[in-house]
């Protein structure tokens, strides 16, 4: 079944996602005019405003929506938190994402209101396992997370649900080898640039380490079930998950000049931002195969993100369509509902979508 089943909160999704292409932030006034043209701006804005208010969003729906985004086959998930200013409101956004090439895609988030501490164990849990829910545990590939996501209980969790992983500890975690011997890791890598380690025992689990010596103080220190030879690539799929933040915030669509202070609002205008980005990122997809690929700099990256060529070309058909783009966009929403309908058996997501 859709995200709702009224006709006007289908349309409202669907304006709500337009105007945050067609604003370039998020500010409510700006998003309103992306709205159908029969009713004054500020109309818009109150509807914008309830909708925000008093439609619960079902956010394993979108969740599912999301997935439309991301390519087949097995995914790499990155788990990060990062702190957003919300003018005066400052909160903690903690999400997994799926990666899809040099960027990840959101599936599932929540804000914690613990003063810009790190998240709980239990917070980590809840979004892993919304994620296994979502995609099935044998379509996860890998984990990825940084420092901050560390401590025995949570690794065991990892390997207890049967989750490949690969995760940075501060180097102050010290390892058991085979032999019972315990060392630091700064011990282990002197004299040496890198070391690997096979079936050692860290923070009271058995798993594969990776060493290397960055500068005189920097060490990466990574753990995880896939081999030790492996990890130190594997890790830098991180990064996606950082290219995603800096396209909801100040590079892509400002998210942290919103004005709201309810976390339950800002949840569900993260919402409606995901879905966006999602739209922006497989249309600079289609462009790149379709229209003509994006030139390069002198340095051999794209001159434009996809994220940034689709929003850039989004705008501009939006813009040139002024009358028909909602109906458009119902269209295209629709198709993927009729899409995703076929493809349950294979996403193995267990809520029966009906028609």
């Amino acid at each position: 079944m859709p995200l709702d089943t009224n006709l006007a909160r289908q349309k409202c999704f669907v304006g709500a996602v337009t105007g945050l292409i067609q604003a370039k932030n998020v500010h409510l006034p700006q998003i309103a005019k992306g709205f159908n043209g029969h009713r004054s701006n500020e109309a818009n804005e109150r509807r914008l405003q309830a909708f925000l208010t008093d439609y619960p969003f079902d956010y394993e729906r979108i969740a599912l929506l999301m997935t439309l985004f991301i390519p087949r086959g097995r995914v790499t998930l990155c788990l990060d938190r990062t702190e957003w200013d919300f003018g005066k409101c400052q909160v903690n956004v903690l999400m997994i994402t799926a990666r899809c090439g040099e960027v990840a895609v959101p599936l599932f988030w929540e804000l914690l209101d613990n003063k810009s501490g790190n998240s709980a164990v239990i917070d980590r849990v809840d979004v892993l396992e919304k994620a296994i829910h979502l995609l099935g545990l044998a379509r996860i590939g890998l984990l990825v997370a940084d420092r901050e996501f560390v401590g025995a209980k949570w690794v065991k969790v990892l390997i207890d649900k049967q989750v490949p992983f690969c995760l940075r500890l501060p180097k102050t975690h010290p390892v058991r080898l085979r032999n019972g011997e315990s060392w630091l890791v700064e011990d282990l890598l002197t004299g040496h640039t890198q070391r690997f380690y096979q079936q050692v025992l860290v923070d009271g689990q058995w798993v594969n380490v990776y060493l290397k010596q960055l500068d005189k103080h920097q060490i990466l220190y990574l753990i995880g079930t896939p081999g030790p030879r492996e990890l130190g690539g594997l890790y830098r799929r991180r990064w996606s998950i950082e290219t995603l933040f800096q396209s909801l915030k100040e590079r892509g669509f400002d998210v942290e000049s919103s004005h709201l202070q309810s976390f339950d609002k800002l949840k569900k205008l993260i919402g409606l931002v995901a879905m966006a980005f999602g739209f922006c990122l497989v249309a600079g997809h289609h462009y790149q195969r379709k229209v003509r690929s994006i030139p390069l700099k002198g340095h051999g990256y794209k001159s434009l993100s996809y994220f940034r060529k689709g929003k850039d070309e989004l705008q501009d058909w939006l813009a040139s369509k002024p009358v028909a783009r909602c109906a458009v966009w119902e269209a295209a929403l629709e198709r993927a509902y009729r899409w995703l309908k076929c493809q349950l058996t294979y996403y193995q997501y267990p809520i029966k979508i009906v028609r």
